[in-house]
Order: C-alpha cells, then structure tokens, then sequence
C-alpha cells in the first residue's frame, strides 16, 4: 500500500512544535543547574560564616559573591539603629583607603548603601559615575566603579544592613540577579546582626 505523504503545513507544525518543546527543555535545564549553582553558594557561603572568624569571614564572602555576580567589589555594612548609622563590615580587595575610611561610617539614607537601607529595597545604577539622581556619593565614584547593586539585608522583617556590589563597566543587574543577591543577604543578615556591639559602634565612629 502506498504511504500518503504528509502535507508540508503537517511538517512545519511539528518541527514549529518540537522546536519550542526543545527551546522549552533547554530553559528548563538552564534554569535546574542555575538553582543548582545557586544553592552551591548558599552552602558555601554558611559555611564561611560558621567556621572562620567574623571580619576574615565577610571578607571571604564577599569574594564569593563577586565572582558568582561576575562583578569586581564589593561591600558589607551592618546598621546601628542606635545611632542611625552604616558601619563597613567587609570590603573586597582593591577599594582605595579614603573610599574605604569614607564608607565605615555611612548616615542612614545616604549613598547607595544608605539608601538601600533607608528605603528597604535594592539601589542599582547602570553608571554611577554618570548618574544625577544624588544616590551616588563622590566616595563611590572614587572606587572607579560603573555599574552598581546594593540590597537590603533583611533578618525577618528588619534591615539590618546592606551588601553591595559594583562592576568596572556599565552594567545593569536584571531581576533575577537581584532576587538572588536578596536571596544570599538572607543568609548574611543573622551574622551582620549581632556584628556591632556598643563597644565597636563606639570604636568606629
């Protein structure tokens, strides 16, 4: 018997069809070892802050997340609610020291941190160096970064600081990216928390 062949509209329909079924399967893989990566880092990250020494161990964190942002700084800052106050935590490798000492102490609502903070949502700017809104501070613009991110750390309800990031470039963090930079302060804000006893409030002032 002879086989009837299938109309062509027949043939693109499936192709149409096994084509999004597959575009389907690659996003879901995608998006299986990006959770898969994402949960690495959590992992790595606890372990961080449960077996090395306080101001070592946000330093070492704050290495992890860079490189899983691809980014080239970043910054800790726990608040003080007795004083209103961000006080510098962490801070990767490579900030200039007058950037650093202008960041120890931050007021509440200023800069990109203190903003983050005041507001309890994320701050990112495609261009800080650029940017007019008056988030960015000339102490940020110092460290020579483009592209920045800061989030709220929240334990519960409550900020407890903020952590950012900041890239060499222009750049400009998709809503995934800040999901998870939210997601990973999570983790930080219990430690952050009780990271500034009076004594030490006391101390960088």
């Amino acid at each position: 018997m002879a086989r009837t062949a299938m109309p062509r509209s027949s043939v693109s329909r499936l192709n149409e069809l096994g084509g999004v079924r597959l575009a389907r399967y690659d996003s879901l893989a995608g998006e299986t070892i990006m959770e898969g990566r994402l949960m690495q880092i959590r992992q790595e990250i606890q372990d961080i802050l449960d077996t090395t020494a306080r101001d070592s161990g946000f330093s070492a964190v704050l290495r992890v997340i860079v490189k899983h942002f691809q980014a080239h700084m970043g910054t800790i800052h726990g608040l003080a609610e007795g004083d209103g106050h961000l006080y510098l935590l962490g801070a990767t490798d490579g900030i200039p020291e007058p950037v650093l000492a202008a960041s120890r102490r931050i007021p509440l609502g200023k800069g990109i941190a203190g903003a983050s903070a005041l507001q309890r949502k994320p701050v990112s700017l495609c261009n800080l160096q650029t940017d007019d809104s008056g988030v960015a501070r000339p102490g940020a613009r110092a460290t020579g970064a483009h592209g920045a991110l800061c989030v709220p750390l929240f334990l519960g309800d409550k900020v407890v600081g903020a952590l950012g990031i900041g890239c060499q470039g222009d750049r400009v963090f998709t809503e995934d990216e800040t999901t998870e930079l939210l997601d990973l302060g999570r983790i930080l804000a219990p430690y952050v928390a009780n990271s500034l006893p009076s004594t030490r409030k006391q101390d960088l002032s």
